[in-house]
């Protein structure tokens, strides 16, 4: 999620949390009034089912297993 500038903008379709692999930006985003959680796409740290859509945004090149992501 970065900073978490997307997030004010997807909280309006609903209840918004954000993952980055940096302490700085889910600090960024916490300092938003929003949930972050520090992980790696390949091991995100929630359940299956937890959220009802997820987005991602100029990650999937960055990471070797794109289609694990």
């Amino acid at each position: 999620c970065g900073t978490g500038d997307n997030l004010p903008w997807l909280s309006t379709f609903g209840r918004a949390s954000g993952v980055d692999l940096s302490a700085g930006g889910a600090a960024a985003t916490h300092d938003l009034g929003f949930r972050a959680a520090r992980a790696d796409i390949t091991r995100l740290p929630f359940a299956t089912g937890t959220f009802d859509l997820a987005t991602s945004f100029d990650v999937l090149q960055c990471v070797p297993d794109d289609a694990g992501a």
